[in-house]
């Protein structure tokens, strides 16, 4: 198994010494460890270290924000020029796939998406999603937020989790594409 991590997008620190964690994949983060106020800066940081910096130790996976509001298409509109090996995006409903992908396309050409899947309904529509998607090459699970949006006891959720996990993980074996657990990124 590879080594994951994950960086803080606005952490200049971090970000110069991404290739030094010794991890295979790093994720930087613009979505979830950025607070809201300060996500013009990481993506400022963010654009710059893709530019000065050539990552050839890694593969580069950036962590968007969603689409649906500006922040996300705000952060692409800073990736366009030094794109990085894939971007993770929070996963649509099935309705919209299609066109979040020819939004992205548009705004940075062909790239590799993950999707993340952090409720109940985005994992059990994991398979369809990948049916819909021309450019997805695997999934981020995000266990704790699933595990927040169950609404069954606490031992049921757990069970809920594992076995969803599971079948996940057997799915993507199958079809070859990347899964990413929450819980086995290392953060730094």
């Amino acid at each position: 198994m590879k080594k994951i991590g994950l960086i803080n997008g606005n952490s200049p620190k971090k970000l110069i010494n991404a290739e030094l964690y010794g991890a295979e994949i790093m994720i930087f983060d613009l979505n979830e460890t950025v607070e809201k106020e300060k996500k013009d800066e990481a993506r400022i940081l963010l654009k710059e270290a893709f530019e000065f910096f050539y990552y050839e130790k890694i593969k580069t996976i950036v962590f968007v924000n969603s689409l649906d509001g500006c922040n996300g298409l705000e952060d692409l509109e800073c990736l366009k020029h030094n794109l990085p090996s894939m971007l993770i995006v929070p996963a649509p409903s099935l309705d919209k796939v299609m066109k979040l992908e020819e939004k992205i396309i548009s705004l940075v050409g062909d790239v590799d998406l993950i999707y993340a899947l952090d409720t109940e309904k985005t994992v059990y529509d994991a398979e369809k999603l990948a049916d819909l998607s021309s450019n997805i090459k695997g999934f981020y699970l995000d266990e704790e937020k699933v595990l927040m949006d169950l609404e069954v006891g606490e031992a049921a959720s757990q069970q809920i989790v594992e076995f969803a996990k599971n079948k996940l993980l057997f799915y993507c074996k199958s079809e070859k594409y990347m899964l990413i657990n929450s819980k086995e990124v290392v953060r730094y």
